[in-house]
């Protein structure tokens, strides 16, 4: 499986002209939703020490969660005799008193843009409404940066928070 890592070096390179990267922790894991223990660990050491409220805390993990979860769900096909991979990196940056903080999801499953997802009306009755929707529609309002690419096979998922 080939891994691209231009995107998050792009990325890392114009905030290391702006700024100082703190930290950055990568990890490659089966994408299978029984590894969300392990997400969970990797994203509380990310965020270990880069002083974000309870509140960006809490909305950083339910966006990883949800980003995760749909890839473990949705990326590989239940017909593929591969394990499907997911490849996430934290990362802070600080500008002076300004910080950053960054998450990277990487899958080579299916291509699929999440953001292209219409947001749902909530002005339809909740029983009325189409399924699906509400977790991304929730990423959007939580992060400040959301971001997918499809580069060379790969899927890159980005979402980043102001500390």
């Amino acid at each position: 499986m080939r891994h691209s890592y231009a995107l998050d070096m792009h990325i890392i390179a114009l905030f290391v002209l702006k700024g100082v990267i703190l930290s950055v922790i990568t990890r490659i894991l089966p994408a299978k939703i029984e590894k969300w223990g392990m997400v969970a660990e990797l994203l509380e050491s990310c965020l270990e020490g880069t002083g974000a409220s309870a509140k960006a805390q809490y909305e950083i993990c339910v966006s990883e969660e949800e980003i995760f979860t749909n890839i473990a769900s949705y990326a590989y096909s239940a017909y593929s005799q591969l394990e499907g991979q997911i490849e996430i990196s934290c990362w802070s940056v600080s500008e002076n008193e300004d910080r950053l903080f960054l998450i990277s999801f990487k899958d080579w499953g299916t291509p699929y843009n999440p953001l292209e997802r219409p947001d749902p009306d909530f002005e339809i009755p909740f029983e009325e409404r189409r399924i699906g929707g509400l977790g991304i529609y929730m990423v959007k309002k939580f992060m400040d940066h959301v971001e997918y690419r499809n580069e060379n096979g790969c899927n890159i998922f980005m979402i980043g928070k102001k500390l």
